[in-house]
């Protein structure tokens, strides 16, 4: 019986090792390449050297972001870094497009905020495991209503 269970659980296992086909990892030039097509479909009359200076811009960023993740920081620190990062991207595309076609830029960052932010909202309306429902449940539970504990807490009449 031991040895029945014991090959069933190789036998998951391998079955998940093998399941974990992770495509391999982008170059920085590939990844940067990626960002600066997208400014690129969404911003219109991009100039070839407008192209190759947003092209130079994006590897900078994306090098940047490499050396961010490989500190391993929390997020408490991680996020004020990569809004400096992102922070500086934008002063630096500023000056290489012209005014409409910035606005442009910026309008497409706000729609890509947005499309984040519905994907982090129904991720929290649908857990996708038990542990994370019971998480949920618990934080809803320690939530409680301020009470009035002295008479200057109470409200004025």
């Amino acid at each position: 019986m031991k040895k029945l269970i014991l090959l069933i659980c190789v036998l998951c296992s391998t079955n998940l090792i093998a399941q974990n086909n992770y495509a391999p990892k982008k170059s920085l030039e590939e990844r940067a390449a990626k960002f600066t097509k997208e400014i690129t479909d969404y911003v219109s009359n991009i100039t070839p050297e407008q192209n190759t200076k947003l092209l130079e811009i994006n590897k900078r960023v994306t090098q940047q972001f490499d050396s961010l993740k490989a500190l391993q920081l929390e997020s408490d620190f991680y996020r004020p870094a990569a809004r400096n990062i992102f922070k500086n991207r934008d002063e630096d595309i500023r000056i290489v497009l012209n005014v409409k076609q910035y606005d442009e830029f910026m309008m497409q960052q706000a729609e890509k905020r947005d499309l984040s932010k519905k994907r982090k909202e129904a991720k929290l309306k649908e857990p996708q495991n038990i542990e994370s429902k019971r998480k949920i449940e618990r934080i809803s539970e320690n939530v409680v209503e301020p009470v009035a504990e002295t008479p200057r807490d109470l409200p004025k009449k």
